[in-house]
């Protein structure tokens, strides 16, 4: 008897070359390791990218993927196949309940004075877990839940399944952890799917992120001054200075004291990094703690005791007089911008504050100094700061587009469309501005303006060079944003 192929005639083997240049072009793109270990797992999807006839074989297939951008129709595909999208509502029950029981009700009573609260779920899939964080905060708010700005952030590598969270649809497997009490109040049956209710669904905002891109904490993204972020069973998929920058800018992206969740699995990276651990009903969190306030005067040496036996002669000295040191304008100008770049928002604002102090009408200082409040989390005042800029130069388009963020971020959607079409009516292609109207467009149901304002985005980023950083971004580029939006 002849032994069975198990192999379908049409699926092909990787050479050792083949496995190589494909592992290392996914990691440079993406971050993701496939090690000798998961040889036999690549090689399964590539043989089902190549069963759907896009490419004509794996030499095309990575040729095609090296040359292409990551934005590109191909590595939609690719990226789709190769990444485990399988999750559920109310996954992992252990952490849950220290987020019901302990982690938001401690950071809503952090909150109570501005009632605003940001929340960051990464490789967020099919959006089954920022929703879940949406229903837990408006059963843990009751009826104050509207007079709270509530931001979750969803954000994941995966396009399509992206689309699939913005939709808000799931099939009952999606909810097979969850109570039938939750189920009846806050989704609509619909044949055999489920819709998620509205108001929930409002709280959330998809978007497209590669962690391995250098383009967070950044207001542009919306990756900053965050509460808590969830970060679960994907630092397992990626190599280990990936992860240690990923770890690194999430830290950077957390408010003080704010609260950071990684897989029980992939605990072992944290030991390298600044959080503190902590225990919550049988899970560990890990927190960002404000730095140690430094002593006011350097501890002083004790002095030697004179011998009472010995005659000493000592001779007075007159310390010179000092005037305090009164930095210029220029100087105050520069240690902001150094503080600002080292993200030491406090310090930025305070010397921001400084020079406007002595120089009222710099509308571009202004605009700078809304950037650091918004970066540090406080949009009052980088919304008042905005207005300030505005006030001193009404066409300063870069002051509309960050007050239009602000608008967004609260969930004023009809302001924040405002202000971006002001920015663009100062700025036909400030390219930032439409993006976030699509975003916003996408929120509110308006497909046909999301479309619009995505492929104007498109148009423009398309006649730009690649590594150009755009206006009114951190440093993000054009590449970046072309693979965000695509």
């Amino acid at each position: 008897m002849q032994p069975i192929n198990k192999i379908h005639p049409k699926e092909i083997q990787l050479t050792d070359a083949q496995f190589e240049r494909l592992q290392k072009t996914i990691h440079e793109r993406t971050g993701i390791l496939f090690g000798p270990r998961r040889r036999n797992e690549l090689q399964r999807h590539v043989n089902k990218i190549l069963k759907k006839q896009i490419v004509p074989d794996i030499n095309s297939l990575n040729k095609t993927l090296v040359q292409q951008q990551t934005n590109s129709p191909i590595w939609d595909v690719f990226i789709d196949t190769i990444i485990v999208g399988e999750t559920y509502f109310f996954r992992e029950k252990i952490l849950f309940q220290a987020l019901r029981q302990q982690i938001l009700p401690e950071i809503i009573k952090r909150h109570q004075n501005d009632k605003s609260l940001r929340i960051w779920s990464s490789g967020c899939s099919t959006g089954e877990e920022p929703y879940s964080l949406s229903i837990l905060l408006d059963q843990l708010l009751g009826p104050e839940i509207h007079l709270w700005r509530i931001f979750i952030l969803a954000t994941d590598i995966n396009k399509p399944s992206l689309k699939k969270g913005i939709n808000g649809v799931f099939r009952k497997w999606s909810l097979r952890q969850t109570p039938d009490d939750i189920v009846s109040k806050y989704f609509q049956k619909e044949n055999d799917l489920y819709r998620i209710r509205e108001d929930i669904q409002q709280r959330v905002m998809f978007s497209y992120l590669n962690l391995k891109d250098p383009v967070y904490p950044a207001l542009s993204t919306c990756t900053h001054a965050m509460d808590l972020i969830l970060w679960r069973n994907v630092a397992i998929y990626l190599s280990d200075k990936v992860i240690a920058d990923v770890l690194k800018r999430f830290y950077q992206s957390l408010l003080p004291f704010g609260y950071f969740n990684i897989g029980a699995s992939e605990a072992g990276y944290m030991g390298t990094t600044p959080f503190v651990s902590k225990q919550f009903s049988g899970t560990f969190i890990y927190q960002k703690m404000p730095p140690s306030p430094q002593p006011k005067h350097p501890p002083i040496k004790p002095v030697k005791q004179p011998d009472p036996q010995k005659k000493y002669h000592f001779k007075a000295h007159r310390l010179p007089k000092t005037e305090p040191v009164k930095l210029t304008s220029e100087a105050l100008l520069e240690q902001a911008k150094q503080f600002a770049e080292k993200r030491k928002y406090n310090q930025a604002i305070e010397r921001f504050r400084m020079y406007l102090n002595k120089n009222p009408d710099d509308a571009d200082v202004w605009y700078q100094l809304a950037r650091m409040y918004a970066n540090s989390g406080d949009l009052s005042h980088a919304k008042e700061a905005c207005n300030s800029a505005i006030h001193c130069d009404p066409l300063l388009v870069e002051a509309y587009y960050i007050r239009g963020l602000i608008y967004e971020e609260n969930g004023e959607l009809e302001l924040a469309i405002q202000d971006y079409k002001k920015t663009l009516y100062l700025q036909s292609d400030f390219v930032l501005a439409h993006y976030h109207l699509s975003m916003v467009y996408l929120q509110i149901k308006d497909e046909q303006q999301a479309e619009r304002h995505r492929v104007h985005a498109i148009r423009i980023l398309s006649r730009r060079l690649g590594d150009e950083i755009l206006s009114g971004a951190d440093d993000l580029t054009v590449e970046q944003l072309l693979a965000m939006i695509s």
